[in-house]
């Protein structure tokens, strides 16, 4: 649900130039970047070392964090400036939900987030056709035979 919104609802207001496909571009962007300048170690190893990026990031998320550094230093070249007419709230909001996106491929985070997605879809009055027909464009009420089922 979080990825078709972010593909569909406009980053800013709607009507801001680009402001849809700056979410689009942001979900590329952090797919491209998630694993940018990866050495070959993991966070555990990172912390239990005292790497100098452990310290650096305060043992949390060290590689993502690493990820986002690169990323956005890459972005802030000015010969990778791909955003000239986008406002700085725009911006900033763009870089929020690419930082997000690449934090959340944590491994430390993916079980509780894979928890969370079962259990919800083990919940009885959890309706993934409803959920689908409303993130496709279609009604936004819930049918009334699904009425008080959790959204």
């Amino acid at each position: 649900r979080k990825c078709r919104r972010a593909w569909e609802d406009p980053l800013g207001p709607s009507n801001r130039p680009f402001a849809k496909e700056l979410n689009q571009v942001a979900l590329g962007i952090a797919a491209l970047a998630h694993d940018v300048g990866h050495f070959g170690l993991n966070n555990t190893y990172l912390r239990n070392s005292l790497h100098p990026l452990a310290i650096t990031y305060n043992d949390l998320s060290i590689m993502e964090n690493l990820h986002c550094t690169v990323t956005f230093s890459i972005l802030q070249r000015p010969e990778c400036k791909i955003f000239p007419v986008v406002s700085r709230s725009q911006y900033l909001a763009f870089r929020k939900l690419v930082i997000d996106m690449i934090l959340a491929t944590d491994i430390k985070t993916h079980f509780g987030a894979l928890s969370d997605f079962r259990l919800r879809l083990s919940d009885p009055t959890f309706s993934l056709m409803w959920e689908l027909a409303r993130s496709s464009g279609g009604t936004s009420k819930q049918p009334a035979a699904e009425k008080g089922r959790i959204p």
